[in-house]
């Protein structure tokens, strides 16, 4: 056989840079007993997915009253940054869990917040990430996999919106 083809049953090996710890050594996202720098967790990322990454961060940073914390979520959150809100912070206001190919976002829904929703503000992919949701406790904990810069946007608008709405909820407002 060529080597060019794999024979059947194998899988193909990756098609760009991967990330892979020396042998016998975990990825730093893995190690709980460890904290790992941001920056560590952010270079494993290769183009297109290191370029999403940056304006997420910038857009998250950027909501008023959001603070950040790097810290272990457990299996299968890991090293993630956790971001919380003044206005409540029993609970993270949204989630970037750096998985080592590609991030994911993390934004827990209220069901009350779900009812003051515009549902068709957004695209079917993120209606879809907020219906499939798995719902702990009463909280939607709705997840997407960043693979690209108008879902980037669309998710920061997402949080707006949440934002927004959750201020309408506050008695305290």
């Amino acid at each position: 056989m060529p080597s060019s083809q794999t024979a059947p049953g194998t899988p193909a090996a990756p098609s760009g840079p991967v990330s892979v710890p020396a042998p016998g050594k975990r990825d730093c996202w893995q190690e709980r007993f460890s904290t790992p720098r941001l920056e560590q967790l952010l270079a494993r990322y290769a183009p297109p997915v290191a370029d999403l990454v940056p304006p997420l961060l910038a857009g998250l940073r950027g909501i008023e009253g959001v603070g950040e914390e790097l810290r272990w979520f457990g299996i299968p959150w890991r090293w993630s940054l956790g971001f919380r809100h003044a206005r409540d912070l029993s609970r993270e206001w949204a989630v970037l869990v750096l998985k080592p190919d590609k991030p994911d976002l993390i934004v827990p829904l209220t069901h009350a917040l779900l009812e003051r929703f515009p549902s068709r503000r957004f695209t079917r992919g993120v209606r879809d990430g907020i219906v499939h949701a798995p719902q702990v406790a009463g909280v939607f904990w709705a997840q997407w996999e960043i693979t690209s810069r108008p879902q980037v946007d669309e998710l920061l608008d997402l949080l707006k919106v949440k934002m927004d709405r959750a201020g309408q909820l506050d008695p305290s407002k």
